[in-house]
């Protein structure tokens, strides 16, 4: 009689485990096959919605950071841009009243040149060169008064240092208020020193070491250095009112305002005021509708249904949750009644959006924060833009 264990080839030389092996795995096989599309099924469907959400998050993020921000709203403009730019920072108000700036002066920072070396591997001499940060005084004849801010910075010219060019990087390294470059003019190689704007910024140099350091040396009384510019402050008049400041970039005095300044212009006052960008304003509209349209070619894909010749469907065909996503864009122009339907936006038959530019540009004009307030709503809480993102999961309700 036929036992089991001759039914497996046991004594035989047949590799028993191998094959109960195969005999299971063909009996699963059929089920295994269904888990696996139906586990590849669920994978797309995940993968969808996750690049759906991922762009309807870009897409409101990058709408919410221009209306919030205040970048559509009402901006600081100035009468005459060669003379005063005017833009907004943080804390901007809506409400800026007009302002009359007058700049009689741009601030400045003080330039020394050196006399000229026969070249930038010229040697200049070892020792050490002390350069302190001050106010200067012009005394009327040719000379300065001087008042140091600080201690001074002592820069070592060593052996390595003993050129002209090594001169101007030990200057360099030592401190960063002054920078020092090195320049032909074509007569010869010349050291020069360039310092902040403002007049408590002025510098002088002295030297202790070998004789070649002298011809760096501009203090009072002794100058080898030429000054081809002065340190000094801007000047203005703001509202009537005489102001300085070390600096030509201001946000200081009007707030929530940078001013800054391009060339002095005494006599002609330049008013500051809010003004709105229709441009701005109009072109957030049609980046909004470009965007949109880009997300509807995503969700179009993905919900687009099995071809009548057998070619697949997309991962979320009749997914209800893309239906009612759809759907809910899809009110943002239905009829007169849609939020971007007032700005010229439409909807074609295949579902994407157009735009009137002609009515855009009108209804802009026409109300433009009217306009500010309508993309400000899409992101915020129970915006249309706000919900789509709680259908899938984000945003507010």
């Amino acid at each position: 009689m036929t036992s089991i264990a001759n039914s497996l080839g046991v004594g035989s030389g047949v590799d028993t485990a191998a094959l109960i092996d195969a005999l299971v795995a063909a009996e699963r096989k059929g089920g295994d096959d269904a888990l696996k599309i139906r586990s590849t099924r669920v994978e797309a469907r995940i993968s969808g919605t996750s690049q759906v959400k991922s762009a309807l998050d870009a897409l409101a993020s990058a709408l919410a950071s221009r209306t919030r921000g205040g970048a559509l709203g009402p901006l600081p403009a100035s009468s005459d841009t060669s003379v005063v730019v005017a833009r907004a920072t943080a804390g901007a108000t809506r409400t800026l009243q007009p302002t009359s700036i007058e700049v009689r002066a741009l601030a400045g920072g003080q330039s020394l040149v050196s006399g000229a070396l026969a070249s930038a591997a010229a040697p200049v001499g070892q020792g050490t060169l002390t350069l302190t940060l001050g106010v200067a005084t012009t005394d009327g004849q040719g000379g300065f008064g001087f008042a140091g801010a600080a201690a001074g910075v002592d820069i070592v010219v060593g052996q390595g240092d003993d050129s002209l060019i090594g001169l101007a990087k030990a200057i360099n390294t030592a401190q960063a208020a002054v920078r020092a470059s090195v320049i032909d003019d074509g007569q010869g190689a010349r050291l020069v020193l360039k310092g902040p704007t403002g007049a408590a910024s002025a510098f002088i140099l002295t030297a202790q070491g070998e004789p070649g350091l002298d011809r760096f040396v501009y203090r009072p009384g002794a100058m080898t250095l030429t000054a081809s510019a002065t340190a000094r402050d801007a000047a203005l008049t703001v509202d009537g009112v005489a102001v300085t400041r070390a600096m030509n970039s201001i946000a200081d005095l009007i707030p929530g305002v940078r001013l800054d300044l391009s060339k002095a212009a005494p006599g002609a006052p330049v008013t500051i005021a809010a003004s709105r960008d229709a441009a701005g304003l109009g072109q957030a509209v049609t980046d909004l509708v470009d965007a949109l349209n880009a997300l509807h070619g995503v969700t179009a894909a993905l919900a687009k249904g099995a071809g009548a010749d057998g070619s697949a469907g997309g991962a979320l065909a009749g997914d209800a949750t893309l239906r009612t996503l759809t759907r809910q864009l899809a009110g943002l122009t239905a009829g007169s009644g849609g939020a971007l339907a007032k700005l010229g936006v439409g909807t074609a038959r295949d579902g994407s959006l157009t735009l009137d530019s002609a009515q855009l540009a009108r209804s802009v004009a026409a109300d433009p924060d009217g306009t500010e307030s309508l993309l400000a709503g899409l992101t915020a809480r129970g915006g249309a833009l706000s919900l789509a993102q709680a259908t899938l999961g984000g945003g507010t309700t």
